[in-house]
């Protein structure tokens, strides 16, 4: 069997860490390896890594510094130790999630078809839906998907990819090629697994598993996800101000990252379909200085960009609107 290398970035995950390494050792693909980085945990977490790993020399805590680098940062670090490794497969977990026992089987098989469906092997990232499940384990939603009331899927990924990620780390997996490109994860990306999407959209290839192989848990301590969209709105749950910055600073990024892909395709001169450079250049040349923001907003709703649900549209557009040229440039 081939092996899988799992990176997983944690910080005061004592809760809810041994649930999770015991999911892998259910899985009926069992040449893993699991690379753990502590991201300055408070609770202990580091030394429960450590006892765990006595118990199964699958898992390793990577020693760090132990500066808190947050999950970008973190993440970057494992993904490129595991790339320096020679991992072929790398798959990103979340310590409070619970993998279905056929997930790594399931994804393996996927990458491996997916890989070579042309000639050589090409960038691919694989992802699957996902249940939703709270605290206790008890299914919030049958399916993330649906629930998000995301976007996905081919053949325009990239134009989705752009405005909004619907690719959770806690269910993809990415092969050696895709690495060769996305590494090192820029600064600028909103998040590890928006930019390996937003790469595999524009150098490769994304592949849906539409069956949920990931209990994913949400809990006080995560933020990211699922809730239904409306929801994020509610006063009751979140201040509209915190919502809107936190909106705001990830449109941000996302616009930054965008600018480093086009950046990285020219500098590295990788092969990519052509209406990918297209879009590319299009969607960062309509953020220029010369370019009133008035204008930006009607060319992307002339050409449908970002592909995402209306909604989200006419937030984003909001968010171009109150973009200072001069910063964005």
């Amino acid at each position: 069997m081939e092996g899988a290398t799992i990176v997983l970035a944690v910080r005061n995950g004592t809760d809810y860490l041994e649930a999770f390494i015991a999911s892998l050792k259910q899985q009926t693909h069992s040449n893993w390896r699991l690379l753990v980085r502590d991201d300055a945990s408070t609770d202990g977490t580091a030394e429960l890594v450590r006892r765990l790993a006595a118990e199964d020399h699958r898992v390793c805590l990577l020693e760090s510094d132990r500066r808190q680098l947050g999950a970008l940062g973190s993440f970057s670090r494992l993904l490129q130790r595991a790339y320096d490794c020679g991992a072929q497969y790398v798959f990103t977990a979340d310590h409070d999630d619970l993998w279905h026992p056929q997930k790594l089987e399931l994804q393996l098989a996927e990458l491996r078809r997916a890989e070579y469906s042309g000639q050589g092997r090409r960038p691919t990232l694989v992802y699957s839906d996902l249940t939703v499940v709270d605290q206790r384990l008890q299914v919030v939603a049958e399916s993330f998907f649906r629930c998000s009331r995301l976007r996905h899927g081919q053949p325009r990924a990239l134009e989705t990819l752009l405005g909004r990620s619907f690719v959770l780390g806690c269910a993809c997996a990415v092969n050696r090629q895709l690495l060769d490109f996305a590494l090192p994860v820029p600064e600028c990306a909103p998040m590890h697994d928006w930019w390996l999407a937003l790469c595999a959209a524009a150098v490769g290839q994304l592949v849906e598993i539409p069956q949920p192989l990931v209990q994913y848990r949400r809990h006080g301590g995560n933020d990211s996800g699922p809730a239904s969209f409306w929801s994020g709105f509610n006063p009751l749950r979140y201040s509209w101000r915190t919502r809107w910055q936190k909106g705001f600073t990830s449109f941000r990024r996302a616009l930054a990252q965008a600018r480093e892909l086009r950046r990285r395709l020219s500098q590295r001169q990788w092969m990519c379909n052509q209406g990918v450079r297209e879009t590319l250049e299009q969607y960062c040349d309509l953020f220029g200085q010369d370019r009133s923001r008035l204008r930006t907003v009607y060319e992307l709703s002339r050409r449908g960009m970002p592909r995402i649900d209306l909604p989200r549209r006419l937030i984003y557009y909001l968010c171009v609107l109150s973009l200072d040229r001069r910063k964005a440039a």
